[in-house]
């Protein structure tokens, strides 16, 4: 069905191709002031407040009213309708998710920002969907910026960066309570109250539930343990301190489990994870005159992780002895664990012949129990810290140039003795700078991030400029070029992984501490994965009678070097700098609006395309890569506050498993006394009840439905 997206768009772009050329002028440059009156502005390509024409990036913006008339219930469903992302899951709780597909096992190489609080989990380099602590009904709006980005947010911003920003404080909502669930057993709560302390301070808070059972089954065709099970609370202040001073606090929560089902062959329970992720941010702005304003900002995030399951391994595992000849010869510690003999290959005074004695002896001290099971507990508990300081200043000199500069302060840490045999700490520092030239019809952005990072020993530079020319008041052609990075986390780097077995049914060699055989880490260096992108874009709207048009049209040319393209694994991990790829194609969005007399007041009509032709050398970086993706979506209104939707979205085969998504929506909204409810529903069908997603070269995970078939129900009330 991805050939019907292709084609449908196509068309379109050839039905508008006429009336986009004959808008072009190339007069003279009167009456510029007054060109970008009604164009939709954008903020996060470059932290200044520009016109989408003025911005040096591709922008997509999916606004509250998309999301509630689409019905949209999750972040990841949502970033379906930008073009150019590649949204698949792992398993129900598992979203993988980039811009242009490339590795897909631990998609990282994107910046997610909440209410511009970086959600990027540095430690396990990724970041976590389901825990994100935001409903759907808090958000304005989600900005995608369809580009590298770490000129603007830094070290991993490095393919593209994602603003979720929710409704102000200072902007009071009626209070409102929101219920919806499907046939799937899945269930949304939400309910939200804002208001005024008095006439300087304003507050909001909203807290929210999710609950869901994900796929049916899995590839043994039995129950799918792969559902989730959450709770947020997010709350936001803001004081007017003066008539130049205004500050404004942030804080969130989140908590819950995702059900897990594999973590070890001789498991006991299963290994589900309990999270508990914290967001904090406060803000002091003040503006010394309508040009020049100062903002002051930190943040801290807390994330922690429990991750236990029981397991029952024979006590041979947990000898000292086998673990240091694993370190020295793995396959000699295999083949003492399957009973065989191994080939005398070293010299019998070596420290492997010396290891090799000392496990024959300890063996024969256990006797008959070194083959009986000894069961406890495993883990990959964990914690993530990170605190960030900024000042930013924005100022702007003259009518034509201004610009936004600051300098920030990063610490972050992991802590899990599992992983990581203790605590790993890291701290850096960055000076950034972004700045706006306008000539005539020309608009130049240049900016840069410089970033020092301890563990990394050096400094990393990631520069962007771009040049836009204005056809005429209503499209701009553009072109960009820049360097983008994303640095090794610090699993990456520092792992030193080690499973113990908490609370063993007996002691082994006399102790109750013990540890499996295996202990994986890494010794080697690691540099930061680059990204070299040229990008070459026209935009524009068209007006036409009654209706509007708008395009946006990117060709792209990407080359992205010292990619960290391996899996980490507990059993196999061996990282390199060897990955690189090569990225070509083309973004297309098409967005057009008709108002209509009569009964029926609006219909708009949405399309998305992307096509990626993609060259690498490593398997890993096309596990998340489709030649083609794309979305078309429509809403319909009337005059009496009802509205119908309709969409499709899907892409080509990722490594032979294509994917096609329909959806058919409707509601209604009722005034009774005084107060809005309103009742929705919507049908999705996914024709494919087999779903699976590549994790290794020769083995699949599978996701399977038993019905093609969800539906779903939901009802809001705004007092």
């Amino acid at each position: 069905m991805i050939y019907l997206v292709r084609v449908t768009l196509v068309l379109g772009c050839c039905m508008f191709a006429v009336p986009a050329f004959s808008s072009l002028t190339f007069g003279d440059d009167e009456g510029l002031a007054g060109w970008d009156q009604d164009v939709p502005m954008v903020l996060t390509p470059t932290r200044l407040k520009q016109s989408e024409f003025d911005a040096p990036a591709s922008v997509s913006v999916i606004t509250a009213d998309t999301i509630r008339h689409l019905q949209i219930k999750s972040v990841p469903e949502a970033l379906r309708y930008a073009s150019g992302m590649v949204v698949d899951y792992a398993s129900g709780n598992s979203p993988r998710i980039n811009y242009h597909g490339t590795n897909g096992l631990v998609p990282r190489r994107m910046q997610v920002l909440l209410d511009g609080i970086s959600v990027y989990r540095t430690g396990y380099a990724r970041v976590s969907w389901p825990t994100l602590p935001v409903a759907m009904n808090d958000i304005q709006y989600i900005e995608v910026i369809r580009s590298p980005s770490s000129s603007a947010f830094g070290q991993n911003s490095m393919m593209a960066a994602i603003n979720i920003v929710t409704k102000a404080a200072e902007s009071p909502e009626p209070p409102s309570l929101a219920y919806g669930f499907s046939n799937n057993e899945e269930r949304h709560q939400q309910g939200s109250f804002s208001g005024q302390v008095n006439d300087r301070m304003n507050f909001m808070v909203s807290v929210s539930s999710w609950y869901s059972t994900g796929y049916d089954e899995n590839l043994k065709g039995v129950e799918r343990r792969d559902g989730s099970d959450m709770n947020y609370l997010r709350s936001k202040l803001h004081m007017q301190l003066s008539d130049q001073t205004s500050a404004s606090w942030f804080g969130a929560y989140a908590e819950g489990v995702h059900e897990h089902e594999y973590r070890s062959p001789k498991q006991t329970s299963f290994p589900d994870v309990q999270e508990q992720d914290q967001y904090y941010q406060a803000e002091v702005t003040h503006a010394f005159n309508a040009n020049h304003e100062i903002k002051i900002k930190s943040h801290y995030s807390h994330a922690k992780q429990k991750k236990e399951w029981g397991n029952c391994y024979p006590a041979i595992y947990f000898l000292d002895s086998l673990s240091a000849l694993d370190q020295v010869n793995p396959d000699h510690a295999e083949a003492i664990l399957a009973g065989e003999n191994y080939p005398t290959t070293f010299s019998f005074d070596s420290e492997e012949a010396r290891l090799a004695a000392q496990v024959a002896d300890d063996i024969a001290a256990l006797g008959d129990g070194a083959n009986e099971n000894v069961c406890g507990t495993m883990n990959e508990n964990g914690t993530e810290t990170k605190w960030d300081v900024e000042i930013e200043d924005t100022i702007s000199l003259n009518d034509s140039l201004r610009m936004v500069y600051g300098v920030g302060y990063q610490h972050q840490s992991m802590d899990s003795e599992t992983m990581l045999d203790g605590r790993v700490s890291t701290a850096g520092y960055r000076a950034f700078g972004n700045g706006e030239w306008k000539l005539g019809r020309w608009t130049m952005n240049a900016g840069f991030m410089a970033e020092e990072e301890r563990h990394l020993d050096r400094v990393e530079y990631s520069p962007r400029i771009g040049i836009n020319y204005r056809l005429n008041s209503d499209s701009v052609v553009r072109y960009s070029l820049s360097k983008a990075v994303r640095t090794p986390d610090i699993l990456e780097t520092d792992r030193d992984w080690q499973y113990q077995q908490v609370d063993p049914s007996t002691k082994v060699l006399g102790s109750d501490e013990i540890y499996f055989y295996m202990r994986a880490s890494f010794e080697g260096e690691l540099s930061s994965e680059e990204i070299i992108s040229n990008e070459l874009g026209w935009v524009g709207r068209i007006y036409r009678d009654a209706y509007t048009f708008h395009y946006d049209a990117k060709l792209f040319y990407d080359r992205l070097s010292n990619l960290i393209s391996e899996k980490m694994t507990y059993l196999s991990y061996s990282a390199s700098n060897g990955g690189n790829s090569t990225l070509k194609g083309i973004d297309l969005e098409l967005d057009t609006t008709f108002p209509l007399s009569g009964y029926i007041s609006q219909l708009s009509v949405h399309g998305r395309y992307s096509y990626v032709d993609a060259t690498t050398n490593r398997f890993y970086e096309r596990s998340l890569h489709a030649d083609h993706t794309g979305s078309i979506y429509g809403i319909l209104k009337t005059v009496r506050n009802e509205f119908v939707s309709f969409s499709y979205y899907g892409n080509s085969p990722i490594n032979g498993e294509a994917f096609d998504g329909y959806e058919l929506g409707g509601g209604k909204q009722f005034i009774v006394n005084g107060h809005g409810l309103e009742f929705s529903g919507k049908a999705v069908y996914y024709p494919d009840l087999n779903h699976k997603m590549t994790v290794t070269e020769t083995f699949n995970v599978e996701n399977n439905s038993t019905s093609p078939w969800t539906f779903y129900l939901s009802t809001r009330i705004d007092f």
